[in-house]
Order: C-alpha cells, then sequence, then structure tokens
C-alpha cells in the first residue's frame, strides 16, 4: 500500500522460489484532540467521544466507528490511531450532573429536574451529524482544538406496561428505546440507546431522553 485504505501490491512466488526482504514502513495513526464543555464553558469529565467516518456498506453510505476516548477531569480528550480521512466528532454527556442547583435555576428547567438533560452533541455543538462539521486527518497528523460544548435539552420520560401474550404482565427482563439510524438527509449514523427495566408488574420507565425519533424494543 502506498497510502491506508489503499489496494497492497501481490507478491509473486514461483515454486521453489523465496522472496527476502519484503520491508515496509507502518505509518503512525492520526490524532483528533479537543475539550468538551458543558453549556456553562465548563470542563465535562466522563464523557464519552467518538469519531466516526462515512463508509460503503452493502451499497449504502454509512457512519463506521473510527475510534473513542473518554474526557478527563479538565474535559480533554484523545482519540488515536486513527486512518486519514474525514471524521465526524460526538460526545456523548453523562446527564448525572445535569439536574444540581444551577441547572434548575436555568429557564430550561422551569418544568422539573426530570426535564432537563444533555443530548448527544455533534462538533462543532449541533444535534445532529447532518448539521456537523466534518474533522479532515492528513496521515499521521494531529488535529487539535476541537473542543464544542454539549446541549442542555428539555428532555422526556418513557413509561408504559408490557404483557405477556396471555395478557398477564411481563415480570422481568429490559426495554431498549433505539435512536433513529438514518439522519434527516437519510445518512447512516450510530444509534443512541436508552433503557429500563420491567418490573414486577410490569411496567417500565425510561427517563432523561432528549428530543429524536425512537424505536421501542
Amino acid at each position: 500500500q502506498r497510502r491506508p485504505q489503499q489496494a497492497g501490491t501481490p507478491l509473486q512466488l514461483a515454486a521453489g522460489a523465496a522472496l527476502k526482504g519484503i520491508e515496509f514502513p507502518l505509518p503512525r495513526g492520526g490524532v483528533i484532540t479537543g475539550h468538551v464543555f458543558d453549556d456553562t464553558g465548563e470542563p465535562m469529565p466522563g464523557t464519552t467521544v467518538r469519531v466516526m467516518a462515512y463508509r460503503y456498506s452493502q451499497g449504502s453510505r454509512q457512519l463506521i466507528p473510527g475510534g473513542s476516548a473518554q474526557t478527563d477531569d479538565r474535559g480533554e480528550y484523545r482519540v488515536w490511531s486513527l486512518n486519514p480521512g474525514e471524521y465526524y466528532v460526538t460526545a456523548i454527556a453523562p446527564n448525572r450532573d445535569a439536574f444540581g442547583p444551577a441547572a434548575l435555576a436555568r429557564p430550561e428547567a422551569a418544568a422539573g429536574p426530570d426535564q432537563v438533560g444533555y443530548a448527544p452533541t455533534y462538533y462543532p455543538g449541533v444535534p445532529s451529524v447532518d448539521e456537523a462539521r466534518p474533522v479532515t486527518v492528513g496521515l499521521g497528523a494531529e488535529v487539535s482544538a476541537i473542543d464544542f460544548s454539549v446541549l442542555l435539552v428539555r428532555t422526556s420520560r418513557i413509561g408504559g406496561r408490557v404483557v405477556n401474550p396471555d395478557g398477564s404482565p411481563a415480570t422481568g427482563g429490559t426495554v431498549q428505546l433505539s435512536a433513529s439510524a438514518q439522519g434527516t438527509a437519510g445518512r447512516g449514523r450510530p444509534a443512541s440507546v436508552y433503557g429500563g427495566r420491567i418490573q414486577a408488574d410490569g411496567q417500565f420507565s425510561i427517563a432523561n431522553v432528549p428530543p429524536g425519533r425512537y424505536t421501542l424494543r
């Protein structure tokens, strides 16, 4: 290969022949680094950051994970070992700190703490991949200062009841809520999944769900 992801060079080996000196360098992987902040500009530790690139699979263009990292106490992340190309960066922040006193004092929290949370956010601070800005990584290059803030949004609670075929309540298991796998432009994107446990009476509840289109399973 002259570059990653290009076709390799076939080696012709005759009967009884020996090929020697087959040496080739491994290029250093690319790096994307930056910071994730909350809506007030404070660092967001413990946030999962994923970088994804479009690839063609079975005739359709889909987003494929390229790497991931987690922010440190300074909100800093570093995703390494990337092939050259264009990547989309998304942050999935934990909602454990979204309901503190500062958050509850904001206008978004007027309807109650259960209705405020951090939504999955794409660089440079937008809610969907269709609005995201790609980050171009060269061969062995390090792209720094990919900084952005996660979005604090009104969230919802989804609840219901699961029953068996005979109408009796299910007494265990889980319910999964998966975000739509298609962007508004018809381009594939990874799904976000939320879960809730089925209680003994068949009831379930899933909190802190950001706006979007979902499939319940």
